[in-house]
């Protein structure tokens, strides 16, 4: 009905369990999509939905009712998705480039933290990515963006098996 819209890099790989759930409480689907079957998932129990997912995913929904925009990462991390907040906006992505094409009006500066971390350990550590002010969502986290700003981040639990 145009209350949520997702976008969503990844798979879901218990979709087909969730659809026939979410069928039998009269969900309709329009087409055998995992992504629709997300916002399904969260018009039935709201940000728990992410504690339901099992799969490797970068999700973005957003909500148009509260004006949020939820984001979310598999719990191993293996889908990458990073935030910066530039200038009263928070912008997202599933990799640096598309972050750095669009304008900021400031060059990149690399962040020398981050990068002797990673050249020690051979993987990123943390939430700062490369370049200062862009974060990366670590694996299992949920953050809420709203007027520009993430105000909230929280791991779901465990999906019960």
């Amino acid at each position: 009905d145009g209350a949520c819209a997702v976008i969503m890099n990844g798979e879901i790989y218990n979709a087909p369990e969730l659809r026939g759930e979410l069928t039998k409480r009269g969900h309709r689907f329009a087409c055998g999509s995992d992504a629709e079957v997300v916002v399904h998932l969260y018009e039935e129990v709201g940000a728990r939905a992410f504690e339901r997912l099992s799969g490797m995913y970068a999700i973005a929904l957003w909500e148009r009712e509260r004006g949020i925009v939820l984001l979310a990462r598999d719990r191993i991390g293996q889908k990458p998705l990073l935030v910066q907040a530039v200038g009263g906006s928070v912008r997202f992505a599933s990799d640096l480039a598309a972050l750095l094409a669009a304008d900021t009006g400031s060059a990149p500066t690399v962040d020398p933290v981050a990068l002797d971390r990673y050249l020690t350990y051979r993987t990123p550590v943390g939430r700062q990515s490369m370049l200062v002010g862009i974060e990366r969502l670590l694996p299992g986290e949920v953050a809420v963006l709203r007027d520009g700003a993430i105000l909230r981040r929280y791991f779901p639990s465990l999906p019960p098996r």
